[in-house]
């Protein structure tokens, strides 16, 4: 097995470092390597990356399989005799960021014979690291004049609740807030739990609301106001007992209104605007 780490810091905020490295599109901006990159159809996490190799172009996809806000991206090749692994890891050094770079490959078999080879196109890699910093630096996001801090929106649609079938997203992080669009009483498969269940329904809503919160970083502790829409006021009853238990000792502001639904199956829905909490 071969193993080659780098670390660099880059004076940028973690977020903004972090936003940067999640998007593999962005590898062609600081990695000489790589020709060109593209979202494959379909798989969000997952890109279709032209390399240069040492006899010429060399294609490969790379997905995405861990992702911890602001702490780590971790991501494997799915194509190829050579399938390295790498991850990116965050640690906040004031307000600059620490990035420590490491990819990794075990050979099996005929692959076990190109390891030499693959450490030194690994060191390549890792040495490319002050691209990275001098790109960030050089090119940073836009600032708020009154305060100098930074201003960001980032797109959240975790695979945990059902792909928007429209123009919109599950959530957007903007700053430290997170504002989740509104979520009814379906699975991630569009299945519906329970049909003329307020309580299935409610369970199933708040458990997508947490959902789309744990992929920014955030519980639903952190949610500071909600808007809720019930179909029938008869089932506000059933729907404040649910509500209750799964918010046990916090009580965001809220406001609950009746609404025709959508779809004559759903009995409510849920919008929530919450702030990322602190990590230290």
């Amino acid at each position: 097995m071969v193993k080659e780490q780098g670390s660099i810091t880059i004076q940028r905020p973690i977020s903004a470092v972090f936003d940067f490295l999640l998007d593999g599109m962005n590898n062609t901006l600081w990695r000489t390597s790589v020709m060109d990159s593209k979202k494959v159809e379909g798989k969000p996490n997952t890109y279709k990356q032209g390399m240069k190799g040492p006899t010429g172009r060399v294609d490969g996809d790379y997905e995405v399989t861990e992702i911890k806000p602001n702490e780590l991206i971790a991501m494997r090749a799915i194509a190829g005799m050579v399938r390295p692994t790498s991850t990116y890891e965050f640690a906040a050094d004031g307000e600059a960021t620490k990035v420590t770079f490491t990819l990794m490959f075990e050979g099996k078999g005929p692959a076990k014979l190109m390891e030499p080879l693959v450490a030194q196109v690994m060191r390549g890699e890792i040495a490319m690291l002050p691209n990275l910093k001098t790109h960030l630096e050089n090119n940073s996001e836009a600032q708020t004049p009154s305060t100098g801090k930074e201003t960001f929106m980032k797109v959240i649609n975790p695979s945990t609740v059902m792909t928007p079938s429209s123009g919109y997203s599950q959530g957007i992080q903007a700053g430290n807030l997170i504002f989740v669009a509104g979520q009814v009483g379906v699975d991630a498969q569009g299945k519906l739990p329970g049909d003329g269940d307020m309580e299935a329904q409610t369970r199933q809503t708040i458990a997508n609301v947490a959902a789309v919160l744990a992929a920014a970083g955030a519980g639903l502790k952190d949610i500071a106001s909600a808007t809720v829409y019930v179909k029938d006021l008869a089932d506000y009853k059933v729907f404040n007992q649910v509500w209750d238990e799964c918010f046990a000792g916090h009580k965001p502001t809220r406001a609950t209104v009746k609404a025709d639904m959508v779809l004559p199956v759903l009995l409510v829905e849920i919008q929530a605007i919450a702030v990322l909490p602190q990590t230290n």
